[in-house]
């Protein structure tokens, strides 16, 4: 089973795929799982289309690119912070 966002499911023919499972709490819908003709079934779920992520597809990256992806933090605000903090932090020790 994959996850996939509904817009992805919109853009190839969403009409193809029958709902098998809806769950959540009434009267929200927090996962579905969608059936396509040919067997494939795909999971929804609704934090990760409101986050707009999307599915992982494939193995495990390369050693390089997890490294870039630690480098190209910058989109990442809450991670530069909380670099930025222990930078200053250890600067105190130091200075104290």
């Amino acid at each position: 089973m994959t996850k996939a966002r509904a817009a992805e499911g919109a853009a190839s023919g969403a009409d193809l795929y029958s709902c098998v499972e809806s769950r959540g709490a009434w009267p929200f819908t927090s996962h579905r799982r969608y059936r396509h003709p040919d067997g494939r079934e795909v999971l929804w779920q609704s934090r990760d289309h409101r986050k707009g992520l999307r599915a992982k597809k494939g193995g495990a990256k390369p050693l390089a690119a997890r490294l870039w992806r630690v480098v190209d933090a910058p989109g990442e605000l809450n991670w530069w912070i909380g670099i930025l903090f222990a930078l200053g932090a250890a600067l105190f020790m130091l200075g104290s």
